[in-house]
């Protein structure tokens, strides 16, 4: 079934598309279809997960999000379908209908752009704190409890064979046996790095843990959405801040780091009323190389299921931790 035919088939489900005119499939997305469907209630934002994505993952997501779209206008609320459910199920596929945000993604090089996405980040961080922290998400651990070997994102192991049969030279002036060498060196430490994290006490709270330009949306300056809570979870705050910092601290080309751009973002927050700790602060550095770390593998694991493999983010996330010190957060 052509992906435009089941989006129709989904429509049925909600007597708000019954007399919808449009339905047009967005860019971007990796973990479901998106369409804007035009209709006489306004337009709506049609979400259709992957086959992979059981009911069980979505339904975990929208009961970690629901709190988040009661206190914050900026996080679309799923409309129910005409049964009364969050979710519809079609040829084998889960969707789920929110209104459509009207806007843009904003731009990291604009500096209002990236005080709003400071802003929203603090707002988002004082609603998450609000929150009973619930049980973990089943499928979606923390980073302190990943089995770093084998993920629903990647396997080592297979990361390791491909690597071993694949010709990497254009990838920074290294071959694959020297980017193998590297990720070894990195995911021996990473261990007793969560071991170090785990016992300084970080706050936790449910994130929406993609935070970055991709997943927001611009309008007049501010940030009037947030989506993609796919990869959401009860995680570290910190964890966010820096992920969030990293993202808006990237350059031009998306992946060299720019280290002044990522501590002006963590200020920025603060200067909007988000909360850093002392020993957040001093774990922003650790974080920031578990985030890279992650990046890295979850890239080779896409390589390993066939998509295309982004060189050049690849190694640029798995370098740019050279030469920076840890007062790169301030």
């Amino acid at each position: 079934m052509k992906a435009s035919e089941l989006a129709r088939g989904f429509s049925r489900h909600w007597g708000e598309l019954h007399d919808a005119n449009e339905f047009a499939r967005l860019g971007g997305g990796e973990l479901k279809d998106v369409y804007r469907i035009d209709a006489d209630g306004g337009p709506y934002a049609l979400r259709i997960y992957t086959p992979d994505v059981s009911p069980e993952d979505v339904a975990s997501e929208l009961e970690l999000v629901a709190p988040f779209a009661e206190r914050l206008p900026e996080v679309p609320a799923a409309i129910r379908t005409d049964r009364g459910e969050l979710q519809a199920a079609e040829g084998g596929r889960v969707a789920v209908l929110t209104t459509f945000v009207e806007g843009e993604k904003p731009d990291r090089q604009n500096p209002q752009h990236r005080r709003a996405g400071a802003e929203m980040l603090a707002r988002l961080h004082s609603v998450a704190a609000s929150i009973e922290t619930p049980a973990p998400r089943p499928g979606f651990p923390a980073r302190g409890d990943l089995d770093w070997e084998q993920t629903r994102w990647w396997s080592w192991h297979d990361i390791e064979r491909y690597l071993e049969e694949h010709d990497l030279d254009e990838l920074g002036g290294t071959d694959a046996a020297g980017l193998h060498r590297r990720l070894i060196g990195e995911v021996v430490v990473l261990p007793d790095a969560l071991d170090q994290l785990a016992r300084r006490g970080l706050p936790t709270m449910p994130i929406h843990n993609d935070y970055w330009e991709g997943n927001l949306i611009e309008r007049d300056g501010r940030i009037v959405g947030i989506v993609d809570w796919d990869e959401c979870a009860v995680d570290w705050r910190a964890i966010e801040v820096v992920d969030a910092a990293c993202s808006f601290g990237r350059g031009e080309l998306g992946y060299e780091f720019d280290p002044a751009a990522a501590r002006e973002f963590v200020e920025l927050y603060v200067d909007c009323g988000g909360e850093i700790l002392s020993e957040e602060r001093q774990a922003l550095l650790p974080l920031r190389l578990i985030r890279l770390v992650w990046e890295t593998l979850y890239e080779l694991g896409r390589a390993c299921q066939g998509y295309s493999l982004d060189q050049p983010y690849l190694w640029g996330n798995l370098t740019s931790l050279d030469g920076v010190d840890q007062d790169v957060f301030g």
